[in-house]
């Protein structure tokens, strides 16, 4: 059965205005850049997916208002028969470790410039990709 689903993307900012981004491992989107996120669980808000999701993979902890919802995009990926609606969050850095807790869907963690986010637009997972290339979008992200 053909269905869309909803990721929500947790795009963490540091006070260098670096976003946190990981490589991805598992199939969907292997070898590109990603933040923390995963899909939307039934009965769950936006903000409630975004903290559990970045404490599932970073084990920092978050409150709910310290979510930001800034944009969505509607991703679709034919070739892989997908279709997301992503919702796409931020949260200001307030943690000194990171620690990788799925180490099978990811590796190194790594704070990236806007410009260095830029040079690697070809390695973006897609929906960070999309999301990125729409000028309002990237100006939105700096800037909450």
């Amino acid at each position: 059965m053909n269905q869309v689903r909803v990721w929500v993307g947790a795009y963490i900012i540091n006070s260098s205005w670096e976003i946190l981004l990981w490589t991805r491992i598992s199939s969907h989107g292997k070898n590109t850049l990603c933040p923390p996120g995963w899909h939307l669980e039934f009965w769950e808000t936006i903000e409630e997916c975004a903290v559990r999701e970045i404490q599932e993979e970073t084990g920092w902890i978050y409150k709910i208002n310290e979510v930001s919802i800034i944009c969505t995009t509607n991703d679709i990926y034919k070739e892989e028969n997908r279709h997301y609606i992503t919702l796409h969050t931020t949260l200001k850095y307030n943690w000194s470790k990171i620690t990788i807790k799925e180490p099978d869907k990811m590796i190194n963690w790594k704070w990236y410039s806007k410009q260095e986010i830029y040079d690697s637009m070809d390695f973006l997972f897609p929906s960070f990709r999309y999301f990125i290339q729409d000028e309002t979008n990237a100006i939105k992200i700096w800037l909450t």
